[in-house]
């Protein structure tokens, strides 16, 4: 700190906390007020060598001088304690003070200085410095007032008091000094506050602008949630159309029926990829120009020369805010009024199936949130109908399956009935058992149904009987009938369960009868055709084995003729 920002009291001393916002106000107001008392005690010190210079006391005015040097070294001493300074420069008042109390008597001046000794005191080093100052100031006062009123005191005038210009001049300059610390404090202080209310003022500004800020990002992630809600409760509801297993084209038209009343939307449609490959077919649409399109199979190809084709081809959206800028926009002239168009591929596992397109009859009317949820809710479609037409291919064929297993088990039995030429009906009737009798109407038609069926008769004694017909099913193939009579009109349940689980029981037991049978008649066949043909192989001659073939195969196989002939080629 060079000389003169010793005297600046915008510069703060190296010995107080710049932190501590009192102890700064404090050192600015002492430095202002240790000024002005600099300048003072100059203008004090020429005034005392000029009215003192002709009385010849070079003491008075080395004293001035001296008090001058002082002031101006503790004034510049900027590196020394904040308190010592405050004391030091109280000091001096004090015995300025008191050297006009001596020289003038119980007078103003005297007074001034002493209560600026306490002010400067109390202001700058706090209550406690300033309680002990006003004692000192008050003993002197009524020390030196006791002494000279007394007589104990006599001391000669170290100033001429008969001069009223003098007077009047230490009078106006211990006034000016009252007032120069409490204005330059008053003044510090006032400055300090504006400072604080300004910083005040600017912090508050600053937290204003970030509430606003605040707000504004908490009403746009509010918005946000808002459409992202929106979103999430579209999805669920094209999740609950899906599962009331609807055909795909209705499903689509619900869907875009339902996109374009809950935004808001010009005109909605729903594409698939046709058997070519090479176009997208329109399979539902909205309105009545949406019903006109889909009757006309309205189509596009798959290429850059329409939206739609786009996004068919390259499998991501597009997002036209104005139709007019977009090259690959494709007008229809049944959509006059498209301004803005998005079109959202509906792919599954990087396949496209097709395009749900959405148009507007206003530009940019759709946010990059929407375009995320809807490019979400073109996922969501193609998870559906993949999984849709995944399930559709199964059921066929699974159905597939179970025609071709109806249709082998019942070729096997027919085969089975047709070969062994059993009749395989039993009858037990009051405990005996007959066969080959004939099944009734009921059996027949349960057969037929392939469904159990339940009858109540009468009998001629007046006697009432339940009758429960159930189909015997091997694999979803009835083979059979099981057909029984309960005295009563009623079955309990738990019987009907436990027939039904015979009847499956039977069926199964059944099937593996006759897998074993046919595989001891093939085993039985294959014996056959090995005697046979060894035994014509025991021949030699032509003649010989052709007889015995003829032989072997009427004995073994119980025919009534056999012919076995050899036929020249020219016949």
């Amino acid at each position: 700190m060079n000389f003169f920002q010793a005297f600046s009291p915008s510069k703060p001393s190296k010995t107080i906390d710049t932190t501590n916002l009192l102890a700064v106000i404090r050192d600015r107001a002492f430095q202002i007020t240790a000024n002005i008392f600099t300048l003072l005690a100059f203008a004090v010190a020429i005034a005392v060598t000029v009215v003192v210079s002709n009385s010849g006391q070079i003491f008075n005015i080395a004293v001035a001088w001296g008090l001058v040097l002082i002031i101006v070294a503790i004034t510049l001493s900027r590196n020394f304690p904040f308190r010592f300074r405050v004391f030091a420069f109280a000091t001096i008042l004090l015995i300025a003070a008191t050297y006009l109390l001596l020289s003038s008597g119980f007078s103003t001046h005297g007074l001034l200085l002493m209560m600026g000794f306490v002010i400067i005191v109390t202001l700058f080093n706090g209550i406690s410095d300033g309680i002990i100052s006003g004692i000192i100031a008050l003993g002197i006062i009524l020390a030196t007032g006791g002494l000279i009123t007394t007589g104990s005191l006599s001391l000669p005038p170290v100033l001429p008091a008969t001069n009223p210009g003098f007077e009047w001049l230490i009078g106006g300059l211990s006034f000016l000094g009252l007032s120069s610390i409490a204005i330059g404090t008053i003044s510090v202080t006032l400055s300090a506050l504006q400072h604080t209310i300004s910083n005040q003022d600017s912090l508050i500004s600053s937290l204003t602008n970030e509430q606003k800020d605040l707000e504004t990002t908490l009403f746009d992630q509010r918005k946000k949630l808002e459409i992202f809600d929106h979103h999430i409760e579209i999805h669920s509801e094209v999740a609950r159309l899906f599962s009331e297993q609807k055909g795909i084209a209705t499903f689509m038209l619900d869907v875009v029926n339902m996109l374009e009343k809950s935004f808001s939307l010009y005109h909605v449609g729903g594409y698939i990829k046709d058997e070519s490959q090479e176009a997208v077919s329109i399979l539902a649409a909205t309105g009545e120009t949406g019903r006109l399109l889909v009757e006309q199979k309205f189509r596009l190809k798959i290429a850059r020369n329409s939206i739609v084709g786009y996004v068919a081809l390259n499998n991501e959206p597009r997002y036209a805010p104005n139709v007019a800028d977009d090259s690959s926009y494709y007008q229809n002239p049944m959509l006059p009024y498209t301004r803005c168009e998005l079109c959202i591929p509906i792919s599954y596992q990087n396949h496209v199936l097709g395009v749900l397109d959405l148009q507007s009859d206003h530009e940019n009317a759709f946010s990059n949130s929407d375009i995320r949820a809807f490019q979400l809710l073109g996922n969501l479609l193609g998870a559906l109908i993949s999984g849709r037409e995944l399930s559709d291919r199964l059921e066929k064929t699974v159905l597939e399956i179970e025609q071709t297993n109806k249709a082998t088990i019942r070729k096997s039995w027919r085969n089975h009935l047709q070969a062994t030429r059993r009749n395989y009906n039993f009858q037990l009737k009051e405990k005996k058992l007959n066969t080959g009798s004939q099944p009734d109407e009921l059996a027949q038609s349960v057969i037929q149904t392939e469904h159990e069926m339940q009858k109540s008769l009468v009998l001629e004694n007046g006697s009432r009987q339940t009758v429960l017909a159930l189909p015997i099913k091997l694999r979803n193939q009835v083979i059979g009938a099981l057909d029984i009579h309960f005295n009563g009109t009623s079955i309990p349940q738990d019987l009907a369960q436990l027939l039904e689980a015979t009847a499956t029981r039977l069926a199964l037991a059944l099937e593996n009868a006759r897998l074993l049978e046919e595989l001891k008649m093939r085993a039985e066949r294959e014996r056959l055709v090995g005697d046979i043909t060894t035994r014509v192989r025991s021949s030699t001659a032509v003649q010989d084995i052709l007889s015995s073939a003829a032989e072997e195969l009427g004995r073994n196989l119980g025919v009534s003729e056999v012919v076995v002939q050899l036929r020249s080629t020219d016949e």
